[in-house]
């Protein structure tokens, strides 16, 4: 129902002449105001409450700086040791539900990093892996698009913010729900229908050299994947993944798209030729995976895999969608990690062998937003 009213507040912006910015701003405005916080923030105590929990006035988990619901004394209380980053075996620097926010928080100075802060990141752990002749994989989970200005003063909320994002090193990317929403009123008003037909139209999305993952969604009317429905990337030292990019199975996507569902993606011939014909030469089968790490579709994924390359193949899930920090390990070769959200969390996470090899040590680090924080994850005074 949200949708359809952003469409008529477009609708009567446009019925009524008014500035081509306010037809992109009012809906959002709008629907701000009616959008529900997760809580109000301010009142409580984590010192009452404790670390990790909430009242139903605010949070004391690292996740309520983006919702703006932490306990006023949050900070003092739970204060966060920035985490030391330990390069291993294979390793993997992620975003996820950046949201446009790549600039760093004015508002809120314990969140300074920018993008281009962690593409900083990005270059110090290649550096410091290059040494090791280990590889450093770096991957978005989707959801770039809603937030910020950057992406609504646009009218397909994605022209400005992606060539930004085209400068990012991204080693594969996956799609998210807000590149798929309804923009034009169903036909109602010019542009593209969804962020997502921006993207393409934009050349945003072949930049990525079939490296743009859209496992189970496609073109409504060709019924062709979006992006490409897997790749097999190599790092510099030679490690290879199989890589898959989910999204969850959406049902309010534009009409530009169909999102299939995962378990009939999953049984079809393509996905078990792809398993079947790279498993076996890969190091490691990664899977970008849209939705919460405690998502029921998360664990079919990780069970069907399993079922195809056998009990020792690493396999690595890295989530999104709802917002938080989360990790569970699936099985003693395999993890599901979600790293935050808005640029709250750069996520890190690695892999290694066990010395006796029945099973792989994982390490994953959520490294806070925050400059100082990133240099010293990474044992440097300043990035």
């Amino acid at each position: 129902w949200h949708w359809k009213l952003l469409a008529q507040a477009q609708l009567f912006c446009s019925e009524f002449k008014l500035p081509k910015r306010a037809m992109v701003l009012l809906p959002w405005l709008l629907w701000m105001s009616l959008v529900p916080s997760r809580g109000t923030g301010g009142t409580g105590s984590c010192k009452e409450i404790g670390c990790g929990g909430h009242d139903e006035t605010c949070w004391c988990v690292a996740s309520c700086w983006s919702f703006n619901d932490c306990c006023e004394d949050f900070a003092s209380v739970c204060p966060e040791k920035p985490p030391s980053v330990q390069l291993a075996e294979v390793n993997f620097l992620v975003t996820t539900d950046l949201h446009s926010w790549i600039e760093g928080r004015k508002h809120q100075p314990h969140l300074d990093a920018s993008l281009a802060h962690v593409a900083s990141v990005l270059e110090h752990l290649r550096h410091s892996a290059r040494s090791a002749m280990r590889d450093v994989f770096f991957f978005d989970n989707g959801d770039i698009n809603d937030g910020t200005g950057l992406s609504a003063s646009a009218e397909d909320h994605v022209e400005y913010l992606a060539p930004v994002l085209r400068s990012a090193k991204y080693d594969a990317l996956n799609v998210g729900n807000h590149e798929l929403y309804q923009r034009n009123g169903y036909g109602m008003l010019p542009g593209a229908a969804c962020p997502i037909v921006g993207l393409k139209e934009s050349g945003y999305i072949d930049s990525w050299n079939g490296r743009y993952l859209t496992s189970n969604v496609v073109w409504a009317k060709s019924q062709q994947p979006v992006g490409e429905r897997y790749a097999v990337i190599e790092g510099e030292f030679g490690t290879k993944l199989l890589v898959f990019g989910f999204l969850y199975n959406m049902r309010d996507h534009c009409d530009a798209v169909q999102v299939l569902d995962v378990q009939d993606v999953v049984n079809s011939t393509w996905f078990q030729d792809a398993v079947d014909g790279y498993a076996a030469h890969v190091d490691a089968v990664v899977v970008l995976a849209h939705m919460d790490y405690r998502d029921d579709l998360v664990d079919l994924l990780w069970r069907t895999l399993r079922s195809r390359v056998g009990e020792t193949k690493p396999i690595q899930v890295f989530a999104g969608h709802s917002h938080i920090r989360g990790y569970r390990q699936l099985d003693n070769f395999s993890s599901v990690y979600e790293a935050g959200c808005k640029l709250d969390t750069v996520g890190f996470l690695s892999f290694q062998h066990r010395s006796d090899g029945c099973g792989l040590d994982f390490d994953h680090a959520n490294i806070t937003g925050n400059v100082h924080d990133m240099a010293g994850a990474l044992h440097l005074d300043l990035l």
